[in-house]
């Protein structure tokens, strides 16, 4: 579940076509990581072919105009993950058009019962075999927390976060891709098998 390619989105200087796909083909799929704070310290959208990763310059989050107008743009439907990335994507802009795939649960037919299905639970019965999801939650984690301490005004906070953006590994820019890449695939799955709720907006 790699996408075909990313794009890492630093400042609105770097070239950025996801507004004009995004509304070509109507929907998206959105992930988020360092969620401690709103907007995030990344935020995550694939189209068909790419993903484009916005990755913050500091502790204020993602604040990109571009991914703020595919937020706000209703004709866009928003896949995501769970119910609670309204709350965390409302500080890039208010999100319309948003569809949870997590709440299609029983829809995916899991041979087996869990309270809560993960994203590697859906990636896994999408893909037939069972799939191990990379450990960089942490690492995105303590993003979140510094940037939560950095608005506070801790200065020691604020650097160990500029340096961690900055050098942010390839490692943890594939796993960020990916959520969002699964996600869209998700969607896509269930408008194909007529389990969305309302047809292809899913809403």
């Amino acid at each position: 579940f790699q996408p075909p390619e990313i794009c890492v989105i630093r400042s609105e200087d770097d070239a950025c076509a996801l507004l004009e796909e995004a509304r070509a083909e109507g929907v998206v799929g959105v992930d988020t990581e360092g969620t401690q704070v709103t907007p995030p310290v990344v935020v995550q959208m694939a189209t068909r072919e790419r993903v484009y990763v916005f990755v913050a310059a500091d502790e204020s989050g993602v604040r990109d105009k571009r991914a703020a107008a595919v937020m706000a743009d209703a004709t866009v439907v928003k896949a995501v993950f769970g119910a609670h990335e309204a709350d965390t994507l409302a500080g890039l802009a208010a999100p319309q058009n948003l569809v949870d795939v997590e709440a299609y649960g029983p829809a995916m037919q899991f041979g087996y019962y869990k309270p809560r299905y993960s994203l590697a639970d859906f990636a896994s019965q999408l893909a037939g075999q069972p799939l191990v999801k990379d450990n960089c939650g942490r690492d995105f984690g303590k993003m979140g927390t510094r940037a939560m301490f950095a608005r506070k005004g801790q200065k020691r906070d604020q650097a160990r976060l500029q340096k961690a953006l900055e050098g942010m590994s390839e490692r943890l820019v594939n796993y960020a891709a990916a959520d969002a890449w699964v996600t869209r695939i998700i969607y896509e799955h269930l408008q194909e098998g007529g389990m969305l709720k309302g047809g292809n907006d899913g809403g």
